[in-house]
Protein backbone atom coordinates (compact mmCIF):
# COMPACT_ATOMS: atom_id res chain seq x y z
CA UNK A 1 0.00 0.00 0.00
CA UNK A 2 2.85 2.39 0.78
CA UNK A 3 4.21 2.13 -2.79
CA UNK A 4 0.77 3.01 -4.20
CA UNK A 5 0.64 6.05 -1.92
CA UNK A 6 4.09 7.11 -3.11
CA UNK A 7 3.06 6.68 -6.75
CA UNK A 8 -0.09 8.75 -6.24
CA UNK A 9 1.94 11.44 -4.49
CA UNK A 10 4.53 11.51 -7.28
CA UNK A 11 1.77 11.87 -9.89
CA UNK A 12 0.23 14.70 -7.89
CA UNK A 13 3.58 16.48 -7.55
CA UNK A 14 4.27 15.94 -11.26
CA UNK A 15 0.91 17.46 -12.24
CA UNK A 16 1.39 20.47 -10.01
CA UNK A 17 4.96 20.96 -11.20
CA UNK A 18 3.71 21.08 -14.80
CA UNK A 19 0.98 23.49 -13.76
CA UNK A 20 3.44 25.75 -11.95
CA UNK A 21 5.85 25.68 -14.87
CA UNK A 22 3.15 26.53 -17.42
CA UNK A 23 1.65 29.26 -15.24
CA UNK A 24 5.04 30.82 -14.58
CA UNK A 25 5.83 30.72 -18.30
CA UNK A 26 2.55 32.47 -19.10
CA UNK A 27 3.27 35.21 -16.55
CA UNK A 28 6.85 35.55 -17.79
CA UNK A 29 5.63 36.17 -21.32
CA UNK A 30 3.22 38.87 -20.10
CA UNK A 31 5.61 40.87 -17.90
CA UNK A 32 7.41 43.95 -19.18
CA UNK A 33 9.98 44.00 -16.36
CA UNK A 34 13.22 42.33 -17.58
CA UNK A 35 14.54 41.57 -14.09
CA UNK A 36 11.24 40.00 -13.05
CA UNK A 37 11.16 37.98 -16.29
CA UNK A 38 14.70 36.74 -15.60
CA UNK A 39 13.67 35.61 -12.12
CA UNK A 40 10.57 33.86 -13.47
CA UNK A 41 12.66 32.13 -16.13
CA UNK A 42 14.91 30.75 -13.38
CA UNK A 43 11.84 29.36 -11.64
CA UNK A 44 10.85 27.68 -14.90
CA UNK A 45 14.27 26.01 -15.07
CA UNK A 46 13.82 24.84 -11.47
CA UNK A 47 10.40 23.42 -12.34
CA UNK A 48 11.89 21.63 -15.37
CA UNK A 49 14.57 20.05 -13.19
CA UNK A 50 11.97 18.86 -10.69
CA UNK A 51 9.70 17.60 -13.47
CA UNK A 52 12.56 15.53 -14.92
CA UNK A 53 13.42 14.01 -11.52
CA UNK A 54 9.82 13.05 -10.82
CA UNK A 55 9.31 11.71 -14.34
CA UNK A 56 12.42 9.57 -14.00
CA UNK A 57 11.27 8.26 -10.62
CA UNK A 58 7.84 7.38 -12.00
CA UNK A 59 9.47 5.63 -14.96
CA UNK A 60 11.61 3.62 -12.52
CA UNK A 61 8.34 2.54 -10.88
CA UNK A 62 6.94 1.48 -14.29
CA UNK A 63 4.57 4.44 -14.37
CA UNK A 64 3.81 6.98 -17.07
CA UNK A 65 3.57 10.51 -15.65
CA UNK A 66 -0.04 11.71 -15.68
CA UNK A 67 -0.91 15.28 -16.57
CA UNK A 68 -3.96 17.16 -15.37
CA UNK A 69 -7.07 16.88 -17.50
CA UNK A 70 -7.82 19.54 -20.09
CA UNK A 71 -10.70 20.84 -17.97
CA UNK A 72 -8.35 21.31 -15.00
CA UNK A 73 -5.86 23.13 -17.22
CA UNK A 74 -8.63 25.36 -18.58
CA UNK A 75 -9.71 26.32 -15.06
CA UNK A 76 -6.15 27.37 -14.27
CA UNK A 77 -5.70 29.39 -17.45
CA UNK A 78 -8.97 31.20 -16.86
CA UNK A 79 -7.80 32.21 -13.38
CA UNK A 80 -4.54 33.59 -14.76
CA UNK A 81 -6.04 35.64 -17.58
Amino acid sequence: MEENDNIRLLHHIYQNTKLGMNSTDLISKETKDPSFRKELDQYILDYQTLEKKISDELTNLNQIPKEKSNSEKLKTWSMLK
